[in-house]
């Protein structure tokens, strides 16, 4: 049976673009710890180790999510500090915010940080320098490049990734010209759920593992009102509050465990 891959990014029910101040953080009404605690408590009822990607800014806040995560023998890996997308921030601006996360996940668990996972999957061919960096880091893998295309042009992979660093990405597929995750966001809450376990069948019959990913967000169905676009509220609306119950189902269809027990397995 092959071991799929089940990950979560931790972060708030708010995001940093909604914050007129970065100081304004602590004035929003944050959801993280329950949402989180709702997520350990389904991986505990199914005997399922997962991956957790936590926010840097998220942690300060409730350093006590580091321990419970541990306590229950999870992984966990760095989602940044800001919440920002990689080309945004910049080479400098990046190097900044991924030392930063690092320093206060590896303070907090006393245990290295192997993993990352940038914003909105942001790493592309304009942002490939932060492989680069990653790997002068230590991490040993990265979990943020969702485009095909980018994967498909192996030569200039090859320039970038060593032979000990893996590139862990969410599953998607190629749909008239672009990339879909169908592993987690917007497709995963609204497709049917016998689509989703029929694509995740297709790759385990050709012996590939899926990567799933979510948000602790997704684990709280009565979030307050943000500052978001119309298409963002609808997108994060209740209508699509699915992702506890669908992931429910794929643990008890589908075998799944952390990107490190993953990695660890490999021959």
């Amino acid at each position: 049976m092959v071991n799929n891959i089940i990950t979560f990014d931790i972060e708030d029910n708010f995001t940093r673009e909604e914050l007129a101040d970065d100081k304004d953080w602590l004035k929003y009404e944050g959801q993280v710890r329950e949402n989180t605690c709702r997520i350990l408590d389904l991986l505990s009822r199914h005997r399922v180790k997962a991956t957790f990607f936590l926010l840097g800014k998220v942690v300060d806040r409730r350093p006590e999510i580091v321990s419970k995560i541990l306590l229950d023998g999870h992984e966990i890996a760095s989602h940044g500090y800001i919440h920002e997308r990689v080309g945004v921030l910049g080479k400098a601006g990046f190097k900044e915010d991924v030392r930063r996360s690092k320093e206060t996940l590896e303070k907090m668990s006393g245990k290295p940080i192997k993993g990352f996972r940038a914003m909105a999957f942001s790493i592309n061919t304009q942002t490939s320098w932060a492989i680069d960096y990653l790997q002068e880091q230590g991490f040993l893998y990265d979990s943020s490049i969702l485009s095909s295309s980018f994967k498909r042009q192996v030569e200039g992979l090859k320039s970038h990734f060593s032979d000990s660093f893996i590139e862990v990405s969410p599953s998607s597929m190629f749909i008239s010209g672009r990339d879909l995750a169908f592993g987690g966001g917007i497709f995963f809450r609204i497709a049917p759920y016998s689509l989703i376990r029929s694509l995740i069948r297709q790759e385990n019959n050709a012996g590939r593992p899926v990567v799933i990913y979510a948000h602790a967000w997704e684990f709280n169905k009565d979030q307050p009102k943000r500052k978001v676009s119309c298409l963002q509220s609808l997108a994060q609306s209740p209508m699509t509050f699915t992702t506890p119950t669908r992931i429910e189902r794929l643990l008890n269809d589908f075998s799944f465990t952390s990107i490190e027990n993953a990695l660890g397995s490999r021959p």
